[in-house]
């Protein structure tokens, strides 16, 4: 009985993932006139594939593999925000396709590019989740709290003017501040279409 009732999960979220990937794999293929239909509002559109629960504090506890989907907004042209070094407001989410953890998120991206063509980039802001808070499963992690603080690298490529390539890593827990904090994470590829400049 249990196996029939993780099923349909599973299910769900391969109509999910193929839904996201079509979505994604549209994008290399847009206009150029879609460049200009935000104004300059949206910088980039991310998306990839993760190894879910792969990570160097992970124990592999879960399965499955994540569709990651991220917007990265222009950085407001506010004085204070080059205090900060103008990072973007981003949104995302990592979608689990076997229904285990999956996780939406937003926060702030810093990159930098050491020569025209290289970037390296990270994120810091905060997660939610629809995974387990407590110990009650032997293959879910044990993550403490529905909201959890959200960390990420990246190193990529850009090619064109509008597409890179990256090797992705986030982890995602509440720091201790609760008793269980077993912490989620996932690593892998990820496209970028952008709007923007650098």
């Amino acid at each position: 009985m249990a196996c029939a009732a993780r099923k349909e999960p599973r299910k769900i979220g391969d109509k999910v993932a193929a839904l996201a990937l079509g979505a994604l794999l549209s994008f290399p293929s847009a206009p150029a006139a879609a460049q200009d239909a935000f104004g300059g509002f949206i910088h980039n559109v991310r998306g990839g594939v993760l190894a879910h629960d792969r990570g160097a504090f992970s124990s592999n506890t879960e399965d499955g593999v994540d569709i990651n989907l991220e917007i990265q907004f222009a950085e407001p042209e506010w004085q204070a925000w080059d205090y900060i070094f103008s990072p973007r407001p981003i949104i995302g989410g990592n979608i689990n396709t076997v229904g285990d953890t999956s996780r939406g998120y937003a926060g702030l991206y810093w990159d930098y590019y050491p020569i025209d063509w290289l970037f390296v980039g990270g994120a810091v802001g905060g997660t939610i989740h629809d995974g387990e808070l407590e110990e009650s499963e032997p293959d879910r992690r044990a993550l403490g709290s529905r909201v959890l603080f959200h960390l990420a690298v990246e190193v990529g490529v850009r090619f064109g003017e509008t597409h890179g390539l990256s090797l992705y890593a986030d982890h995602a827990s509440n720091a201790g501040l609760v008793d269980d904090n077993e912490s989620i994470e996932a690593a892998g590829i990820r496209y970028t279409f952008f709007f923007g400049g650098r």
